[in-house]
């Protein structure tokens, strides 16, 4: 009886927070792949399926912390991702009207040892399941290929890391009605990171 009563009495609050989350547009998460690796590529992320209208403008500040932990051999490569990468970026787009949009994201990249190791070590414990040992806190991105070293990273970097340039086009639907909407989305990434220290690409991705 008291569950029952409780459900009862929150039942208004319920109805009221579905109400509201019905009411607005569903956004994805603005995340991609946060490997070491891969993250300093054109990956697009998943954008919003509309556009916005003429003259109005989004500014959005998005972050991204990942824990990297992995080794392993395979042939002639070997790979070490030890440390801790976090991705910070700036987003501002702006609608142009005609179906069209036009934006920039400009990220913070830090690569560090990081401060997550003792709490993960502590949640596996706790759960029961095993964790590959590691060294805590120790920053380690090294890859490998037919005996040379491509990548090796031991030092905490942190800086600028690839502008991206965006673009999109309303394919179905209009801005701010509630019908099916399809936009579609580009983007053309310039090199402003240092590659040298996993802060870019260092080339051009569309």
């Amino acid at each position: 009886m008291r569950g029952a009563g409780l459900f009862a009495a929150l039942l208004p609050l319920l109805a009221a927070w579905a109400g509201l989350a019905g009411a607005q547009d569903i956004e994805p998460f603005a995340s991609f792949n946060q490997s070491p690796i891969i993250q300093i590529h054109g990956l697009p992320h998943l954008g919003e399926a509309r556009v916005l209208g003429a003259g109005r403008s989004r500014y959005r500040l998005t972050a991204d912390l990942a824990s990297n932990y992995t080794a392993d051999r395979i042939g002639d490569e070997s790979v070490v991702f030890d440390g801790e990468t976090q991705r910070d970026v700036f987003t501002v787009s702006h609608g142009l009207g005609h179906g069209l949009e036009a934006g920039i994201e400009i990220p913070r990249l830090r690569h560090s040892g990081g401060s997550l190791d003792g709490f993960i070590s502590d949640w596996h414990r706790w759960i029961g399941t095993a964790k590959t040992a590691n060294t805590p806190n120790v920053l380690n991105y090294r890859y490998e290929r037919d005996g040379q070293t491509r990548v090796s990273l031991t030092n905490s970097t942190a800086g600028l890391g690839d502008v991206r340039l965006t673009g999109a086009w309303q394919w179905l639907g209009n801005a701010g009605a509630n019908d099916t909407a399809v936009a579609l989305r580009a983007l053309v990434k310039l090199p402003t990171g240092d590659s040298n220290a996993l802060l870019g690409s260092g080339a051009t991705d569309r």
